[in-house]
């Protein structure tokens, strides 16, 4: 190494943070076109000024390939997939970077935490920082990441590389990319002041709807001078297309609006009254040193840690074995525990995240026990679900998918309801842009509208559309909807689980018994001494020779079907 090199790696003001990040950039370059037969002579210019020029424009097409983690979801066989679409950092990143002159037309999603080899990675790599990486192979790329285990919650990719471009010289400070990337960072560390006092009304605000602009129409927003807290009008709503007027029938009609607010405002609505009903059934408990933790078992609250804080919660665990992963967050306490699986992220998170597609081991009862020091006394449901978790080993085999559409018969509506809610949470978390985003929500609104009538017709209109897979639609048989009337239906619980006790049982909704070709689903009436089966299974022959045995087990303890 030169000493002309040795000089720009090792900053000899590490204090001053622009220089240190303006030396590793350009450390970084100058290994790149030394890679290419040395051509470091492209840079000879008679001025510093023409210099500077021409090492900014060398700097742009040596580091035109980005690589940026995408999200991950899975196909029809569990296999996980990127997709194409990044988080508020990510897409903060970019636009920064375009802003700055930089193309971003060549942009490669990866697996979150990993990087690509002589790219330059956004927000993705596990390192702190800005890093300049080389092997013996001489390649050479750029991290700009902040999730190392040594990372805390004082920055993020938007900040590393707004504060890189500044440094290079190649984009200028503006009090509005300053509230933006301070945004950002305050967001994605779960660290945006009182946010927890302006959940249920953030859905006609920048901070309950910045998921749905882009880099543009944020730097916009904060070029006004507006907080993100402050309610946004309808002309506002409007100009920013988080609203639109429906189509009228008739022009006498009143005019109705549609569009990310609403749905926004529905999500806050559905993931309130979740929790609400999660405080009843046990499935929010208190510990010394996590405070009331709110336990969210297969996600089904929306906005998740957001509405747990606004009802009270200091902790929240996304608890979701289906997909062999679990999230816990406590932003303001901290997750200090460590567990036989997952990692601590900046010491404010925890998780076994969906593409580490290893056997969940871990038990959520191992969780909570050392999360409340020993002290944990479940009730409800939360109870129901750690009794049986002793007897599962979660792997490969056990685990199934969610239950699906059924096209023969369709599941009841309720299912099939939850799905279409499900669905409306999935659409919007992972559209690639607002024009996909419009047309996917259209959709499943009117999927939703058809299926008060004609459940069957909803499914296969999600099905044409891509919303839906073939294995969700078509390839199960169903019962339908079986009641039995029975004098105890702890007492049928009880021995329907010991005559299945090879399958795989959970308490979550009811009770489910899952086995490779079928699965049931019993759950008791609220207002009648009533049980309800559900069973599907591959074939007709599997159907019935299951059903049988359920049957024979409920009439031998009184129960009668009606």
């Amino acid at each position: 190494m030169s000493q002309f090199e040795s000089y720009i790696k090792n900053d000899p003001r590490p204090e001053e943070k622009d220089v240190e990040l303006s030396r590793k950039a350009s450390y970084a370059t100058l290994k790149k076109l030394e890679k290419q037969a040395g051509q470091w002579a492209e840079l000879n210019a008679s001025t510093k000024k023409e210099g500077d020029a021409i090492f900014k424009e060398k700097f742009k097409q040596l580091w035109a390939e980005l690589a940026v983690h995408g999200t991950i979801e899975f196909d029809e066989n569990g296999n996980p997939v990127i997709k194409n679409f990044t988080d508020l950092d990510g897409k903060v990143s970019i636009g920064i970077l375009k802003e700055a002159g930089m193309p971003t037309n060549n942009i490669e999603y990866i697996n979150p935490g990993t990087f690509k080899k002589n790219k330059m990675n956004i927000d993705t790599g596990n390192k702190h920082g800005l890093e300049v990486v080389e092997d013996d192979d001489g390649n050479v790329t750029i991290i700009g990441d902040h999730h190392s285990d040594t990372s805390g919650r004082d920055t993020c990719a938007s900040k590393i590389f707004y504060e890189t471009m500044l440094s290079l010289g190649m984009i200028e400070r503006t009090p509005a990319l300053d509230k933006l990337v301070e945004f950002v960072t305050q967001l994605d560390n779960k660290k945006f002041p009182n946010e927890k006092k302006y959940y249920k009304e953030s859905w006609h605000t920048v901070l309950g709807l910045y998921r749905y602009f882009n880099f543009k129409s944020l730097l916009r927003f904060f070029q006004s001078g507006h907080s993100p807290t402050d309610p946004l009008s309808n002309a506002e709503l409007l100009d920013f297309r988080l609203i639109e007027p429906k189509k009228k029938e008739n022009k006498s009609d009143p005019i109705e609006f549609k569009g990310p607010a609403l749905r926004q405002r529905n999500i806050i609505e559905t993931a309130l009254t979740k929790l609400g009903e999660m405080k009843k059934e046990g499935l929010v408990v208190p510990s010394q040193r996590y405070g009331l933790i709110a336990i969210d078992i297969g996600k089904k609250v929306p906005s998740g840690f957001d509405a747990a804080s606004h009802v009270g919660c200091d902790t929240y665990i996304n608890w979701s074995p289906d997909t062999r992963g679990f999230f816990i967050t406590s932003p303001e306490r901290g997750v200090t525990d460590n567990f036989k699986q997952g990692k601590n992220i900046r010491g404010g998170m925890y998780m076994k995240p969906r593409s580490d597609r290893s056997p969940l081991t871990l038990t959520l009862g191992e969780v909570l026990n050392k999360m409340t020091d020993g002290q944990l006394q479940p009730t409800g449901k939360l109870k129901e679900f750690l009794d049986i978790e002793k007897t599962i080993v979660y792997n490969s085999d056990m685990i199934e998918p969610t239950p699906p559409l059924n096209k023969e018969a369709p599941a009841d509506i309720e299912v099939f309801n939850k799905r279409l809610g499900d669905l409306a949470v999935e659409v919007t978390s992972k559209s690639v842009n607002r024009k996909e985003l419009d047309q996917k929500m259209d959709i499943v609104e009117q999927a939703q509208e058809l299926a008060k009538t004609n459940p069957e017709e909803a499914a296969i209109l999600l099905l044409g559309n891509g919303l839906i897979t073939e294995a969700e639609f078509d390839i199960y048989k169903g019962s339908g909807e079986i009641n039995f009337t029975v004098p105890d239906s702890k007492t049928v619980f009880s021995h329907l689980e010991e005559a299945f006790r090879d399958a795989r049982i959970d308490y979550v909704d009811g009770l489910s018994i899952w086995y490779p070709k079928w699965w049931a689903s019993i759950r008791r009436s609220k207002t009648e001494p009533l049980v309800r089966v559900n069973l599907e299974a591959d074939t007709t022959e599997i159907l019935a020779e299951n059903l049988k045995k359920i049957e024979e087990v409920i009439t031998q303890l009184g129960g009668v079907r009606k």
